[in-house]
């Protein structure tokens, strides 16, 4: 989906985990906040979380998810991602963390909202229409030893109504960097009309399934645009400028193959700036 295992991890392994933990722990201070975060608007893109396939690169273990939470929460002034694009462009944005899952998985219903809930922190459920409700096996799960399971209607609905925002992921998880134009627009255009349908209200927020620079392309990104949706998401990395551009925003992945502590995750953070 992201970047492949191999080069996720081979990012974490330039510097030894004390290394790494020993940066995390001093860029995390007030200098961090003040002169890095302050200046950037972030977005983090989880997909799973849960103890069945851990470590993996789609993968957050449960107890990881939480001390990762609690760091984005002390670190940055977490926000709904709506808010966020609201305010983009504007001096008050930097500083500003949004929170996201792609592609339905149940495991963010039953792990992940709780803890959000407990801790006060907002969050965008980006969800592939078509697995929603379904026993549908996504190719790039075939091979974990126990398959996760997807969310059912009644389930988003109840994110929805608890204050966490929804968006369109398309309906089949689409590379839509391949896609023919009109098979593009059909993929967006019917994930969002459901969306709308089951939550009866507007859905304007877009993620790129898989979210590589590969899965996008020109043309369908004015499909994007025209569509009425708001904003396109990748999810290759990176932190974005105060005054980006709400279609070009991108999204740091992450998952449990680099480290399972809240520094490894603030080292992975500081990664997606500049090569340490």
């Amino acid at each position: 989906m992201v970047n492949s295992p191999s080069s996720q991890k081979s990012g974490y392994q330039r510097a030894t985990v004390p290394v790494k933990r020993m940066i995390a722990g001093v860029l995390l201070g007030r200098l961090l906040r003040r002169v890095v975060v302050s200046n950037h608007v972030w977005i983090v893109a989880f997909h799973r979380v849960d103890d069945l396939a851990y470590p993996n690169p789609l993968t957050c273990g449960i107890t990881q998810f939480e001390e990762c939470c609690e760091l984005l929460a002390r670190t940055f002034r977490v926000v709904p991602l709506s808010q966020q694009l609201d305010r983009l462009g504007r001096e008050d944005c930097g500083g500003t963390l949004s929170i996201t899952f792609d592609d339905g998985y149940l495991d963010n219903f039953e792990h992940a909202a709780p803890i959000l809930e407990r801790l006060g922190l907002p969050a965008t459920f980006f969800v592939a229409t078509g697995f929603i409700g379904t026993d549908a096996v996504a190719w790039w799960d075939r091979e974990l030893p126990d398959t996760p399971k997807w969310m059912s209607w009644d389930q988003v609905r109840s994110l929805h109504s608890r204050g966490f925002d929804i968006g369109c992921h398309t309906v089949n998880h689409a590379d839509l960097g391949s896609l023919a134009e009109k098979d593009a627009e059909r993929e967006l255009l019917e994930s969002r009309q459901r969306l709308c349908r089951e939550l009866n209200t507007e859905i304007d927020l877009f993620a790129y399934p898989y979210g590589g620079p590969e899965h996008m392309n020109a043309e369908n990104l004015l499909i994007v645009k025209n569509s009425g949706l708001r904003c396109s998401l990748s999810c290759h990395g990176g932190v974005n400028a105060i005054n980006s551009d709400p279609f070009s925003l991108r999204r740091i992945p992450i998952n449990s193959a680099g480290g399972e502590t809240a520094k490894d995750i603030a080292y992975h953070l500081l990664r997606n700036m500049a090569p340490l």
